[in-house]
């Protein structure tokens, strides 16, 4: 499905090129103010705060993640494989569905959050503020260490990761009790075996992984807090960025902040690397709180 979103002022735009496939769902019947919030998935968290705030809710699958196309060949200097690029595909996405020239929230889930900060960094103009959900801001957490990659890109170490993600290996690592999160047998488990079984599934984790190169976002820490308002969302338990190193991140981001700069910290307890799924009534109300102090909606008035 290619997305054609309509704004309130009923602008169409073009659908994306074909270079990736974006499957795009508004949740939100109005955009009175032209904002909205890029979602990774639309789980029990996303819908609820659209239907609460009024805001379209767009959720969109980053390149080789989710149900992109997998690109086996590309054009010099175009490899849609690297953290740069995801990043250059959230500016087209937001381009051809009309945002270009408004402000919009961005949410970013793990690796997604170095993806989000990158935009605050680099293009502010696009970014009123950002939400962080266990994000992945060192660069040694946006993407396995030199080691790891050389292993896993390897025929043997393909095998095997092939091998894990069929197990759900991967995926009940991410939580801290996969058992308690909401659809977990009807419509986690199940949904994620599913790309698993598109074409070049593998091969594009092969490619993720060979032409990594981290997004510099901490060694930018001032521009990032000078320009965006912040809310960061972890776990105690999370088992892929631990809870001291995201402690540790937020003492380094509140230390020598510029003047005015937002920046909101906290921490869920029994929760693990995904909490808008693990817990979504507690990252739901704090993420409403904190776009309602932005002046990002304001509560209807019954």
């Amino acid at each position: 499905m290619n997305g054609i979103f309509n704004s309130k002022n009923n602008q169409t735009t073009t659908p994306l090129p074909s270079i990736q496939r974006v499957f795009l769902r508004s949740v939100a019947a109005e955009d009175p103010e032209g904002r909205f919030t890029i979602v990774r998935n639309i789980q029990t968290y996303y819908k609820p705060l659209a239907d609460t705030t009024g805001l379209p809710v767009v959720a969109y699958d980053r390149p080789a993640f989710g149900f992109t196309e997998r690109l086996t060949t590309w054009e010099e200097n175009n490899n849609p494989y690297t953290q740069q690029s995801c990043l250059d595909f959230l500016i087209e996405l937001l381009r051809n569905i009309g945002y270009g020239d408004r402000k919009v929230v961005i949410m970013g889930t793990s690796s997604g959050g170095a993806i989000a900060s990158a935009l605050a960094i680099k293009y502010p103009g696009y970014v009123l503020a950002i939400v962080l959900l266990c994000p992945a801001l060192r660069p040694e957490d946006q993407g396995p260490p030199p080691l790891a990659r050389h292993i896993l890109t390897s025929l043997p170490g393909r095998l095997f990761l092939k091998a894990a993600l069929y197990q759900y290996i991967p995926l009940t690592s991410l939580y801290h009790n996969a058992e308690t999160i909401p659809q977990w047998e009807t419509v986690i488990r199940p949904a994620y075996r599913v790309p698993l079984t598109l074409p070049n599934f593998y091969e594009s984790v092969n490619n993720v992984m060979r032409y990594f190169v981290p997004l510099e976002i901490l060694e930018n820490r001032q521009a990032l807090l000078r320009n965006t308002p912040i809310l960061y969302i972890t776990g105690n338990n999370d088992k892929y960025t631990s809870e001291e190193i995201h402690r540790q991140i937020a003492a380094d981001m509140t230390s020598n902040m510029p003047e005015g700069a937002v920046f909101e910290f906290h921490v869920l307890p029994d929760c693990g690397h995904i909490p808008q799924d693990e817990k979504p009534r507690e990252v739901f109300e704090l993420t409403l709180d904190f776009l309602k102090r932005m002046g990002v909606y304001q509560p209807r008035i019954c």
